[in-house]
């Protein structure tokens, strides 16, 4: 991958630093330069546009550029921009599919240049630094993402491009067929039982609505008017069931915690009883989940504990026998 990457300054005078376009170049090298080479007429075009002005604030790296801004209609604002990619177009139509109190606001987008304009969830505080603070325990906070996911499944659009399940399972799928016999660097006995349960839950998948994808503690903000929302839609279309996924592994460090067989498995029986679908059924799409994940680990540089989440899952089995 080539090294020199082309200066980004904003109009306000944001340089973007190097590690932050690296991040962005996910879904293409050249393609990703050529729109941060015009990402700075972007967003001075959509500030002129809807009368923003941006906030000084440093964006944080993650795998998009978001600002912070304001403007005289809407407050406290935020731009989200990222080089134009399939997974871009399928945010946005679930972000503009999912609305109502507890989900974060589209106000504008354009998923031909990548980029959403959307109202800032204040505070903002994630429901991540309620738990890591024992401020709020591990129950509380899985009938609350329980809750947030139940806003998000609605039915799909027509004409949507949000991804189905089958197409997100692929890099389980790719990985399975590359290593058949083991040999890899997962444990075969995961890789299989995850297949057979992806095959299952595929071919008897219930009503598909619009998923969140990656609900997760940092994606659950406090809102002082709307309480706790959801923000950063994957723009998945399933059942129901699979949103728990995401949950299941997180919060980072999740493996080291002393107690996380009996976590895992109290959890299970929340989402159960919050989310009205059979428990057997939720551990289907958390063993599958867990282990996809494990695969996605593989093609980047995070180890966040999928591998240890699944091997418990493994041993709650409630298929096996003997």
């Amino acid at each position: 991958m080539p090294s020199d990457l082309p200066p980004v300054t904003l109009h306000n005078g944001f340089v973007i630093p190097d590690e932050l376009k690296r991040r962005m170049l996910w879904g293409g090298w050249e393609s990703g330069v050529r729109w941060l080479e015009r990402a700075p007429e972007i967003v001075r075009e959509w500030c002129e546009r809807w009368d923003i002005t941006l906030a000084p604030e440093v964006p944080t790296l993650s795998l998009n550029l978001v600002l912070f801004g304001s403007t005289p209609e809407y407050g406290q604002i935020v731009l989200k921009l990222s080089p134009p990619h399939d997974e871009v177009r399928a945010e946005v139509e679930a972000t503009r599919a999912a609305s109502g109190p507890g989900l974060v606001r589209l106000i504008a987008s354009d998923p031909d240049v990548s980029i959403m304009l959307m109202e800032r969830v204040t505070p903002g505080t994630p429901l991540r630094t309620l738990t890591e603070t024992g401020t709020m325990g591990d129950e509380e906070a899985t009938r609350i993402a329980a809750s947030e996911m139940q806003k998000m499944w609605v039915a799909p659009p027509s004409g949507h491009h949000l991804f189905p399940l089958d197409r997100w399972f692929q890099a389980l799928f790719t990985y399975h067929e590359a290593h058949p016999n083991g040999g890899g660097p997962i444990p075969h006995h995961l890789v299989e039982l995850a297949v057979s349960q992806a095959r299952e839950v595929l071919a008897t998948q219930r009503e598909c609505v619009v998923l969140h994808g990656d609900v997760h503690h940092d994606n659950i903000l406090a809102d002082s008017e709307h309480g706790w929302t959801l923000i950063d839609f994957k723009g998945l279309v399933g059942e129901r069931g699979y949103d728990i996924g995401t949950w299941m592994r997180n919060p980072p460090d999740i493996e080291s915690w002393p107690d996380l067989p009996r976590v895992i498995d109290r959890r299970l029986d929340i989402f159960a009883e919050e989310l009205g679908i059979e428990r057997t059924r939720l551990w289907q799409w958390a063993i599958v989940h867990a282990v996809l994940s494990t695969c996605w680990t593989l093609e980047g540089d995070d180890y966040n504990g999928d591998e240890v989440v699944a091997e418990i899952l493994a041993a709650m089995n409630p298929f096996a026998t003997g």
